[in-house]
């Protein structure tokens, strides 16, 4: 049967079966028409195009809520296009080498995991051996850091409004996630302040924790975020003139502090510096100071500079 006519002295026949014995043969024709004899015929089978080999030594190493997976390259005719990965049974990505880490899996939790592989035209090879991982629980251990403090506060609408800080902080730094809770304690401190920069006023000053201290330590850099009421039980005009006298006086709201550490690395062992700043809400139980020195108070950007020193190493 005739299946084409070329002008060379080649052709490639496409569309035919692998595995399959075919008879070619020629014959060349002038411009007028006259065809010559047939060639010598001749007998090719085309090759046999076989699937890649499966995938072998599938294994997989669990995290809590992931699980790395890592094969041998199947082997084939064709180039290896891709692997196709299989978590119970459902497929979950195509990779083009030999490992792949299944992420947002649930800890404590038994998956099954299988791979398939494909070649440049098409073919898919078997499944590999279908292997089961389990996760592993998420690590609930803590450790305990205790640090003494030292620093200051800035009252952005002060001018000299300088507040000394002291105290420590007791954290539970989960080692797993660097998450922590903390117990904050600042000291009462003393105030020297001036209104408008003109009125010196004297002050006694408590921030008084309302919530734990929380944070985190992630890449080597220290957050936290600190919730506190302010409390000024005693003030006096000039060093001398009381002008507050009372435990009720505080700040209506809470003031929260968004900290951070600096530096290139905080080491939890070592302690550091933290910066940070926090907004003050208008005053309440102060008499007659609440409408005076609540617009001299409120507001943002007010900062915190502190230092943290180990206070000695903690059992966990």
């Amino acid at each position: 049967m005739k299946v084409d006519t070329v002008t060379g002295t080649s052709k490639t026949i496409t569309g035919l079966t692998a595995g399959t014995a075919y008879k070619f043969k020629v014959q060349a024709k002038d411009s007028i028409g006259q065809t010559s004899d047939f060639s010598d015929e001749i007998t090719s089978t085309t090759v046999v195009d076989n699937a890649p080999s499966k995938p072998a030594g599938l294994a997989g190493t669990p995290s809590t809520t992931s699980v790395a997976l890592s094969w041998t390259a199947s082997t084939d005719e064709d180039p290896i296009a891709g692997y196709d990965v299989y978590k119970d049974g459902v497929k979950v990505d195509t990779v083009t080498g030999t490992s792949k880490t299944v992420t947002g899996l649930t800890p404590e939790t038994l998956y099954k995991f299988k791979v398939q592989a494909k070649d440049a035209i098409g073919q898919t090879s078997d499944f590999s051996e279908e292997i089961e991982v389990t996760t592993t629980k998420v690590d609930t251990s803590t450790i305990k850091y205790g640090y003494d403090l030292a620093g200051s506060s800035q009252l952005k609408n002060l001018t000299k409004g300088t507040v000394p800080l002291s105290g420590g902080i007791d954290a539970d730094l989960a080692l797993a996630t660097g998450d922590y809770t903390a117990d904050l304690t600042l000291n009462k401190t003393k105030a020297r302040l001036s209104v408008l920069g003109l009125i010196p006023i004297t002050a006694d000053i408590d921030f008084a924790q309302t919530d734990k201290t929380r944070g985190k330590l992630a890449g080597g850099v220290l957050t936290a975020t600190a919730k506190f009421k302010i409390k000024i039980p005693k003030a006096y005009l000039f060093g001398v003139l009381p002008v507050v006298g009372s435990t009720k006086c505080e700040t209506k709201s809470a003031s929260i502090a968004s900290l951070k550490s600096t530096g290139a690395f905080f080491d939890p062992l070592q302690g550091g510096n933290l910066k940070g700043t926090y907004g003050i809400s208008d005053l309440a139980g102060c008499g007659w100071l609440n409408n005076v020195i609540s617009p001299l108070t409120k507001g943002g950007g007010n900062t915190i500079d502190i230092n943290l020193t180990p206070k000695a190493p903690a059992a966990t």
